[in-house]
This record gives structure tokens, sequence and C-alpha cells, in this order.
């Protein structure tokens, strides 16, 4: 399996750092129904849905544990 483009990069990074996850992953989810054949969105997507989930559970956590 080929390597990540993003792997290491500024992108990754960001992601990785960003407290708005879910406003990237609006952005991306938006361009990459746009662009569905795009290599870049879908890796782009995959890597910020993975953010996002994680925002979301610790979402829930916060919100079931209050």
């Amino acid at each position: 399996m080929e390597e990540s483009p993003f792997k290491g990069s500024n992108l990754e990074t960001t992601i990785n750092n960003t407290k708005n996850a879910d406003h990237l992953y609006n952005l991306t989810d938006s361009a990459f129904k746009k662009q569905p054949k795009s290599k870049f969105w879908k890796e782009a997507f995959e890597l910020i849905s993975k953010k996002h989930k994680k925002n979301e559970s610790s979402r829930n956590h916060i919100k079931n544990s209050s």
C-alpha cells in the first residue's frame, strides 16, 4: 500500500493539533463530496475523520459524566 502524502506533513500536524476538528471535518467532507475521485481529499477526509471521531467521543464522555 502506498504511503499517505500527508504523513509528517503540515496538514497532518494541523489536523492533530487543531481544536476545531469539526470545522475541518465539515470543510473536507464538502470538498470530498464535490470531488469524490480526488485522492487528496479522500486522504485528508480520512485523517480528519479520525480526529473528529476522537473529539466526538471526548465530548460524549464529558457530557455523560456531567
